[in-house]
């Protein structure tokens, strides 16, 4: 029983060691996440190659490969008290190893994609994101993350069972086939004078013609 309890002590301890240490290296000098309503998603596939732009909420940022000084991306979210969180990430290249650790979160790594949700552990709640593994290891890699906090007005429980998990950024590719190839622009058909003196000795042509024709007929 003793040891039961000691075993408690230090699992607790050990967890709000890493709540303070996080909120430490993600303090509010990092960006407040701004959150897209759903009303406001940007659905246009051209998001996809616009760094600046949000498609389907998500933003982006990268893991700057062997750069000094560059620390891993922090953001928080405020007024999340008696809220879910919902935490989608997807990288680029898609096969990367990343890592999401958060207040009152386990610390979860996947290949390619997170896709979790939850309830806030307090008002204002922090993460961090951070890259493993190989992927990381050669290049920089990039990724966009959404963080959707459930309305006032539902069962977080019922709102996170709810959330399909799967409007990814790459979803805005499934309107495509597979083997989809855009067609190249054709240029406009040349209307300018080089056309026109073309045409002239046509013209000329047919017009002599005519006159021959006339002129054998009268003899």
């Amino acid at each position: 029983m003793a040891l039961t309890r000691v075993l408690g002590v230090m699992v607790t301890l050990i967890l709000l060691w890493a709540q303070g240490s996080l909120a430490a290296v993600c303090s509010t000098s990092n960006p407040a996440y701004l959150e897209i309503q759903q009303s406001q998603y940007n659905r246009n596939v051209s998001c996809l190659t616009d760094l600046s732009c949000r498609p389907l909420g998500f933003k982006h940022d990268v893991f700057h490969y062997q750069v000094n000084g560059k620390s891993d991306p922090c953001v928080w979210v405020d007024n999340a008290d008696g809220k879910a969180i919902e935490v989608m990430v997807q990288t680029t290249p898609p096969n990367s190893m990343i890592c999401v650790q958060g207040d009152g979160y386990n610390t979860i790594c996947q290949e390619g994609t997170i896709n979790e949700c939850k309830m806030a552990a307090g008002k204002r709640v922090y993460f961090k994101f951070f890259c493993q593994g190989q992927s990381c290891e050669t290049t920089d890699v990039n990724f966009w993350y959404r963080l959707t906090l459930s309305p006032s007005n539902v069962d977080p429980e019922n709102w996170c069972f709810g959330r399909s998990g799967t409007d990814f950024p790459d979803s805005l590719l499934a309107q495509f086939p597979n083997n989809y190839t855009p067609k190249p622009i054709q240029p406009p058909t040349p209307t300018s004078s080089a056309s026109k003196i073309t045409s002239q000795p046509i013209l000329a042509t047919v017009t002599s013609i005519l006159i021959l024709t006339q002129y054998t007929l009268l003899f």
